[in-house]
Protein backbone atom coordinates (compact mmCIF):
# COMPACT_ATOMS: atom_id res chain seq x y z
CA UNK A 1 0.00 0.00 0.00
CA UNK A 2 1.52 3.11 -0.89
CA UNK A 3 1.05 5.76 1.74
CA UNK A 4 -0.54 9.11 1.83
CA UNK A 5 2.84 11.14 2.03
CA UNK A 6 4.36 8.95 -0.79
CA UNK A 7 1.34 9.57 -3.04
CA UNK A 8 2.02 13.19 -2.48
CA UNK A 9 5.00 13.19 -3.65
CA UNK A 10 4.50 10.74 -6.82
CA UNK A 11 1.84 13.53 -8.09
CA UNK A 12 4.46 15.87 -7.63
CA UNK A 13 6.45 14.32 -10.23
CA UNK A 14 8.53 11.97 -9.03
CA UNK A 15 9.19 8.58 -10.32
CA UNK A 16 8.13 5.40 -8.38
CA UNK A 17 10.81 3.49 -7.18
CA UNK A 18 14.07 6.03 -8.07
CA UNK A 19 16.64 6.33 -5.47
CA UNK A 20 16.44 9.04 -3.36
CA UNK A 21 19.63 11.56 -3.23
CA UNK A 22 19.82 13.30 0.54
CA UNK A 23 17.91 16.45 -0.60
CA UNK A 24 14.92 14.58 -1.70
CA UNK A 25 14.41 12.38 1.25
CA UNK A 26 15.24 16.10 3.26
CA UNK A 27 11.97 17.52 0.83
CA UNK A 28 9.75 14.25 1.67
CA UNK A 29 10.42 14.89 5.30
CA UNK A 30 10.27 18.36 4.91
CA UNK A 31 6.31 17.62 3.23
CA UNK A 32 5.36 15.66 7.10
CA UNK A 33 6.85 18.61 9.05
CA UNK A 34 4.91 21.05 7.22
CA UNK A 35 1.95 19.45 7.04
CA UNK A 36 1.71 18.71 10.28
CA UNK A 37 2.98 22.45 10.76
CA UNK A 38 -0.11 23.92 8.92
CA UNK A 39 -2.28 21.36 10.04
CA UNK A 40 -1.82 22.07 13.83
CA UNK A 41 -1.66 25.97 13.20
CA UNK A 42 -5.58 25.60 11.83
CA UNK A 43 -6.14 23.78 14.75
CA UNK A 44 -4.75 26.20 17.03
CA UNK A 45 -6.42 29.45 14.89
CA UNK A 46 -9.91 27.73 15.86
CA UNK A 47 -9.17 27.35 19.39
CA UNK A 48 -9.36 23.73 19.20
CA UNK A 49 -5.69 22.60 20.10
CA UNK A 50 -6.13 21.60 23.67
CA UNK A 51 -2.82 21.81 25.89
CA UNK A 52 -2.65 17.54 26.07
CA UNK A 53 -2.51 17.27 21.94
CA UNK A 54 0.16 20.83 21.69
CA UNK A 55 2.21 18.90 23.78
CA UNK A 56 2.15 15.84 21.92
CA UNK A 57 2.99 17.35 18.86
CA UNK A 58 5.67 19.05 20.95
CA UNK A 59 7.14 15.34 21.57
CA UNK A 60 6.93 14.48 18.27
CA UNK A 61 8.84 16.79 17.12
CA UNK A 62 11.64 16.39 19.69
CA UNK A 63 11.87 12.10 19.03
CA UNK A 64 12.13 13.01 15.45
CA UNK A 65 14.46 15.63 15.55
CA UNK A 66 12.59 18.54 14.17
CA UNK A 67 13.96 21.42 15.80
CA UNK A 68 17.23 20.39 14.75
CA UNK A 69 16.01 20.56 10.95
CA UNK A 70 14.17 23.43 10.01
CA UNK A 71 17.50 25.44 9.42
CA UNK A 72 17.87 22.98 6.52
CA UNK A 73 13.65 22.75 5.87
CA UNK A 74 14.13 27.28 5.43
CA UNK A 75 17.02 26.20 2.64
CA UNK A 76 14.87 23.66 1.02
CA UNK A 77 11.74 25.93 1.02
CA UNK A 78 13.48 28.83 -0.70
CA UNK A 79 14.73 26.08 -3.19
CA UNK A 80 12.54 27.38 -6.69
CA UNK A 81 11.99 23.51 -7.66
CA UNK A 82 12.16 21.54 -4.71
CA UNK A 83 9.98 24.40 -2.63
CA UNK A 84 7.21 24.34 -4.87
CA UNK A 85 6.94 20.41 -5.10
CA UNK A 86 7.13 20.38 -1.19
CA UNK A 87 4.14 22.86 -1.76
CA UNK A 88 2.40 21.29 -3.45
CA UNK A 89 2.43 17.79 -1.63
CA UNK A 90 1.24 19.70 1.48
CA UNK A 91 -1.90 20.77 -0.79
CA UNK A 92 -2.77 17.60 -1.34
CA UNK A 93 -2.03 15.97 2.05
CA UNK A 94 -4.04 18.24 3.58
CA UNK A 95 -6.96 18.69 1.47
CA UNK A 96 -7.08 14.69 1.46
CA UNK A 97 -7.00 14.88 5.62
CA UNK A 98 -10.26 17.44 5.04
CA UNK A 99 -11.91 15.02 2.94
CA UNK A 100 -11.73 12.35 4.94
CA UNK A 101 -13.60 13.70 7.44
CA UNK A 102 -11.03 14.38 9.75
CA UNK A 103 -10.74 18.12 12.00
CA UNK A 104 -6.99 19.70 11.56
CA UNK A 105 -6.47 19.21 15.42
CA UNK A 106 -6.77 15.37 14.51
CA UNK A 107 -5.21 14.70 10.98
CA UNK A 108 -1.83 16.63 12.68
CA UNK A 109 -1.86 13.84 15.38
CA UNK A 110 -2.94 10.99 12.97
CA UNK A 111 0.18 12.32 10.76
CA UNK A 112 2.62 12.72 13.40
CA UNK A 113 1.69 9.31 14.52
CA UNK A 114 1.76 7.59 11.57
CA UNK A 115 4.44 5.61 9.19
CA UNK A 116 5.37 8.84 7.67
CA UNK A 117 6.12 10.44 10.79
CA UNK A 118 8.73 8.55 11.77
CA UNK A 119 11.39 10.77 10.42
CA UNK A 120 14.66 10.20 11.43
CA UNK A 121 15.97 13.21 10.89
CA UNK A 122 19.38 13.37 12.48
CA UNK A 123 20.93 11.00 9.95
CA UNK A 124 19.03 12.69 7.27
CA UNK A 125 20.34 15.90 8.64
CA UNK A 126 23.59 14.66 8.50
CA UNK A 127 23.32 13.27 4.80
CA UNK A 128 21.99 16.35 3.62
CA UNK A 129 25.01 18.29 5.18
CA UNK A 130 27.71 16.76 3.18
CA UNK A 131 25.53 17.21 0.26
CA UNK A 132 25.62 20.57 -2.10
CA UNK A 133 23.26 23.09 -0.65
CA UNK A 134 20.43 22.82 -3.19
CA UNK A 135 20.83 25.66 -6.27
CA UNK A 136 18.97 29.08 -6.28
CA UNK A 137 17.87 29.41 -9.85
CA UNK A 138 15.54 31.40 -11.17
CA UNK A 139 11.77 30.88 -10.18
CA UNK A 140 10.03 28.40 -11.94
CA UNK A 141 6.46 28.65 -12.52
CA UNK A 142 4.04 27.52 -9.42
CA UNK A 143 2.78 23.46 -10.07
CA UNK A 144 -0.99 23.62 -9.13
CA UNK A 145 -2.26 23.07 -5.75
CA UNK A 146 -5.29 21.51 -4.18
CA UNK A 147 -6.81 24.36 -2.11
CA UNK A 148 -7.69 23.97 1.70
CA UNK A 149 -10.54 24.14 3.54
CA UNK A 150 -9.31 25.89 6.04
CA UNK A 151 -10.41 29.64 6.28
CA UNK A 152 -9.08 32.54 8.05
CA UNK A 153 -10.77 33.61 11.05
CA UNK A 154 -13.46 35.88 10.50
CA UNK A 155 -12.02 39.10 11.59
CA UNK A 156 -9.48 38.84 9.25
CA UNK A 157 -11.81 38.40 6.39
CA UNK A 158 -13.73 41.85 7.74
CA UNK A 159 -10.36 43.89 8.30
CA UNK A 160 -9.62 42.56 4.38
CA UNK A 161 -13.23 43.61 3.69
CA UNK A 162 -13.34 46.79 4.98
CA UNK A 163 -9.76 47.82 2.80
CA UNK A 164 -11.94 47.07 -0.58
CA UNK A 165 -13.51 49.76 -2.18
CA UNK A 166 -14.86 47.24 -4.67
CA UNK A 167 -14.76 44.54 -7.25
CA UNK A 168 -15.51 45.39 -11.10
CA UNK A 169 -14.54 43.01 -14.62
CA UNK A 170 -12.11 42.90 -17.05
CA UNK A 171 -11.77 40.87 -20.06
CA UNK A 172 -9.01 38.75 -21.20
CA UNK A 173 -8.28 35.96 -24.12
CA UNK A 174 -8.49 32.46 -22.94
CA UNK A 175 -7.64 29.61 -24.85
CA UNK A 176 -10.83 27.41 -24.97
CA UNK A 177 -11.63 23.75 -26.66
CA UNK A 178 -10.60 22.43 -29.28
CA UNK A 179 -7.67 24.92 -29.49
CA UNK A 180 -9.81 28.06 -30.37
CA UNK A 181 -9.64 31.61 -28.72
CA UNK A 182 -12.46 32.57 -26.71
CA UNK A 183 -12.89 35.81 -24.18
CA UNK A 184 -12.74 35.10 -20.26
CA UNK A 185 -14.60 37.69 -17.72
CA UNK A 186 -12.86 37.80 -14.58
CA UNK A 187 -13.54 39.85 -11.65
CA UNK A 188 -10.39 42.49 -10.35
CA UNK A 189 -10.47 43.77 -6.47
CA UNK A 190 -10.31 47.82 -6.25
CA UNK A 191 -8.35 48.61 -2.75
CA UNK A 192 -9.17 51.81 -0.89
CA UNK A 193 -5.88 52.87 -1.24
CA UNK A 194 -5.70 52.78 -4.85
CA UNK A 195 -4.04 49.20 -5.75
CA UNK A 196 -5.47 46.93 -7.74
CA UNK A 197 -5.43 43.32 -7.59
CA UNK A 198 -6.05 41.64 -11.61
CA UNK A 199 -5.62 37.66 -10.02
CA UNK A 200 -7.82 37.42 -7.84
CA UNK A 201 -7.04 33.58 -6.95
CA UNK A 202 -4.17 35.55 -4.93
CA UNK A 203 -6.72 36.68 -2.42
CA UNK A 204 -6.33 32.86 -0.65
CA UNK A 205 -2.89 33.57 -0.28
CA UNK A 206 -2.90 35.89 2.26
CA UNK A 207 0.25 37.87 1.67
CA UNK A 208 0.67 39.46 -2.08
CA UNK A 209 4.04 40.45 -3.25
CA UNK A 210 4.09 43.97 -4.88
CA UNK A 211 4.53 42.71 -7.86
CA UNK A 212 0.91 41.42 -7.92
CA UNK A 213 -0.29 44.84 -7.52
CA UNK A 214 -1.23 47.25 -10.17
CA UNK A 215 -3.05 51.05 -10.08
CA UNK A 216 -6.80 52.00 -10.54
CA UNK A 217 -8.44 55.33 -11.04
CA UNK A 218 -11.87 56.46 -11.76
CA UNK A 219 -11.82 59.58 -14.91
CA UNK A 220 -14.81 60.68 -16.66
CA UNK A 221 -16.95 58.27 -15.39
CA UNK A 222 -15.10 54.62 -16.00
CA UNK A 223 -12.34 52.31 -14.00
CA UNK A 224 -9.27 52.73 -15.90
CA UNK A 225 -6.78 50.08 -14.42
CA UNK A 226 -2.47 50.67 -15.07
CA UNK A 227 -1.68 47.81 -17.84
CA UNK A 228 2.03 47.90 -18.98
CA UNK A 229 2.41 51.74 -17.90
CA UNK A 230 -0.72 53.01 -19.75
CA UNK A 231 -4.30 53.34 -18.12
CA UNK A 232 -7.04 51.28 -19.76
CA UNK A 233 -10.61 51.43 -19.12
CA UNK A 234 -12.43 48.46 -17.48
CA UNK A 235 -14.61 46.94 -20.35
CA UNK A 236 -17.34 47.03 -17.59
CA UNK A 237 -18.19 50.28 -16.19
CA UNK A 238 -20.60 49.20 -13.02
CA UNK A 239 -18.17 48.54 -10.13
CA UNK A 240 -19.89 46.56 -6.59
CA UNK A 241 -18.98 47.74 -3.19
CA UNK A 242 -21.03 45.68 -1.80
CA UNK A 243 -24.08 42.90 -2.77
CA UNK A 244 -27.24 44.37 -2.61
CA UNK A 245 -29.10 43.90 0.77
CA UNK A 246 -30.97 40.38 0.90
CA UNK A 247 -28.79 38.69 -1.58
CA UNK A 248 -29.15 34.95 -1.61
CA UNK A 249 -27.39 32.79 -3.83
CA UNK A 250 -29.10 29.49 -5.57
CA UNK A 251 -27.55 26.60 -6.24
CA UNK A 252 -24.58 23.47 -6.17
CA UNK A 253 -21.65 25.34 -6.61
CA UNK A 254 -17.90 23.16 -6.96
CA UNK A 255 -14.29 23.82 -7.56
CA UNK A 256 -12.56 21.23 -8.57
CA UNK A 257 -8.98 20.81 -8.48
CA UNK A 258 -5.98 18.36 -8.85
CA UNK A 259 -2.55 17.80 -9.38
CA UNK A 260 -0.64 14.73 -11.23
CA UNK A 261 1.60 13.75 -14.56
CA UNK A 262 -0.79 11.69 -16.38
CA UNK A 263 -1.04 14.70 -19.21
CA UNK A 264 3.22 14.02 -19.67
CA UNK A 265 3.03 10.11 -19.46
CA UNK A 266 3.19 9.66 -15.93
CA UNK A 267 0.30 7.54 -13.96
CA UNK A 268 -0.21 9.32 -10.85
CA UNK A 269 -3.11 12.09 -10.28
CA UNK A 270 -4.51 13.46 -7.19
CA UNK A 271 -8.28 15.51 -7.57
CA UNK A 272 -9.94 17.24 -5.06
CA UNK A 273 -13.64 18.86 -5.21
CA UNK A 274 -15.22 21.19 -2.63
CA UNK A 275 -18.88 21.44 -3.16
CA UNK A 276 -21.47 24.22 -1.28
CA UNK A 277 -25.06 23.60 -2.09
CA UNK A 278 -27.09 27.19 -1.18
CA UNK A 279 -30.49 28.09 -1.17
CA UNK A 280 -32.71 30.91 -1.08
CA UNK A 281 -34.00 30.66 2.30
CA UNK A 282 -30.78 30.64 3.48
CA UNK A 283 -29.69 26.78 3.86
CA UNK A 284 -26.76 25.93 3.04
CA UNK A 285 -24.65 22.43 3.08
CA UNK A 286 -21.29 21.30 1.80
CA UNK A 287 -19.70 18.02 0.72
CA UNK A 288 -15.81 16.96 0.37
CA UNK A 289 -14.35 14.79 -2.09
CA UNK A 290 -10.92 13.65 -3.11
CA UNK A 291 -9.24 10.86 -5.31
CA UNK A 292 -6.01 9.55 -6.35
CA UNK A 293 -4.34 7.12 -8.33
CA UNK A 294 -1.19 5.57 -8.73
CA UNK A 295 1.68 2.95 -9.06
CA UNK A 296 4.67 1.51 -7.70
CA UNK A 297 6.85 -0.76 -9.31
CA UNK A 298 3.98 -3.59 -10.29
CA UNK A 299 1.19 -1.87 -7.54
CA UNK A 300 -1.22 0.24 -8.69
CA UNK A 301 -3.36 2.14 -6.14
CA UNK A 302 -6.76 3.87 -6.16
CA UNK A 303 -8.71 5.95 -3.64
CA UNK A 304 -11.67 7.71 -3.21
CA UNK A 305 -12.78 9.88 0.21
CA UNK A 306 -15.75 11.67 0.94
CA UNK A 307 -16.38 13.76 3.97
CA UNK A 308 -19.36 13.88 5.87
CA UNK A 309 -21.83 16.40 4.78
CA UNK A 310 -22.62 19.46 6.95
CA UNK A 311 -25.78 22.07 7.14
CA UNK A 312 -25.66 25.35 8.32
CA UNK A 313 -27.40 29.05 7.47
CA UNK A 314 -25.35 31.85 5.30
CA UNK A 315 -26.14 35.15 5.42
CA UNK A 316 -23.96 37.77 3.17
CA UNK A 317 -23.27 41.51 4.57
CA UNK A 318 -21.42 43.59 1.74
CA UNK A 319 -18.46 41.53 0.44
CA UNK A 320 -18.83 38.72 3.64
CA UNK A 321 -20.34 35.64 3.73
CA UNK A 322 -20.94 33.85 6.86
CA UNK A 323 -21.89 30.30 7.12
CA UNK A 324 -23.27 29.41 10.77
CA UNK A 325 -23.04 25.15 10.35
CA UNK A 326 -25.09 23.51 12.90
CA UNK A 327 -22.68 21.55 14.57
CA UNK A 328 -21.17 25.01 16.07
CA UNK A 329 -18.66 25.69 13.33
CA UNK A 330 -18.80 28.69 11.37
CA UNK A 331 -16.76 30.15 8.53
CA UNK A 332 -16.48 33.53 6.66
CA UNK A 333 -14.93 34.06 3.25
CA UNK A 334 -15.07 37.34 0.77
CA UNK A 335 -17.47 36.75 -1.59
CA UNK A 336 -17.51 38.50 -5.35
CA UNK A 337 -19.64 37.67 -7.85
CA UNK A 338 -21.97 39.65 -10.80
CA UNK A 339 -24.94 39.87 -8.53
CA UNK A 340 -27.15 40.21 -12.01
CA UNK A 341 -25.68 36.48 -13.13
CA UNK A 342 -24.84 34.70 -9.39
CA UNK A 343 -25.88 31.29 -11.42
CA UNK A 344 -22.33 31.10 -13.63
CA UNK A 345 -19.71 31.25 -10.89
CA UNK A 346 -18.56 32.77 -7.53
CA UNK A 347 -15.56 33.56 -5.71
CA UNK A 348 -14.48 32.96 -2.08
CA UNK A 349 -11.70 34.38 -0.95
CA UNK A 350 -9.95 34.65 -4.38
CA UNK A 351 -11.13 31.01 -5.80
CA UNK A 352 -13.94 30.31 -8.46
CA UNK A 353 -16.78 28.10 -7.49
CA UNK A 354 -18.44 27.03 -11.11
CA UNK A 355 -22.56 26.59 -10.87
CA UNK A 356 -23.47 23.18 -12.23
CA UNK A 357 -26.48 21.94 -13.05
CA UNK A 358 -28.68 19.77 -12.06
Amino acid sequence: MISLAAMAWLAAGHAAGAAENPDEAAAKAALIILSIDRLAQDCAASGALSPANGSRLKQWEQANGVPGFRPLLKTLQQNPELGGQIEQGVAIIIQAAHASGQGSCAAALTLANSNDGKLGLDALAAASAASPAPPTSPARAAMPTAPSRSTPPPASIRALASRIDSFGFDTRSKMGIGGFIALEVYPVVLMKDGRALTDIELLSQGAVGSEDWTRWRRASGRIEILKEGAWKALPFSRTYSTLPAGFRLDGRFQRLSGVGNVAVGGSQSVSAVQEYQFSRDGTVTNADSAGSTGSADATSVATFSRAAGRTGRYRIDGLVLTIDWNDGASESHIIVTDPTDPKSVIWLDGRSYTRKRG
